[in-house]
């Protein structure tokens, strides 16, 4: 049997919602990868998605850097009211 490969700590695939291979079968859309850093001082993940697995590393190694600087942070949840009002 073919060992899956591994993918880089804090980066996922993502495939379409209509991909055969949610299903068990092969790859029928292109995927994205989607990475994500944790900020303690948030207290939440920062996710973002890319199309190569290249760009989300890279994203990857600056959000981790900025994070641990303070000039990257979770965004704000944005109530149904605020939206309304702008």
């Amino acid at each position: 049997m073919a060992k899956p490969r591994q993918r880089p700590e804090g980066i996922q695939l993502r495939h379409r919602s209509r991909c055969a291979s949610l299903r068990g079968g092969r790859c029928t859309c292109s995927p994205t990868f989607q990475a994500q850093v944790w900020s303690p001082r948030d207290r939440r993940p920062i996710r973002k998605t890319f199309a190569t697995i290249a760009e989300a590393k890279a994203w990857r190694q600056d959000a981790r850097r900025a994070v641990r600087h303070g000039t990257l942070q979770a965004p704000v949840p944005l109530t149904l009211a605020e939206a309304a009002a702008e």
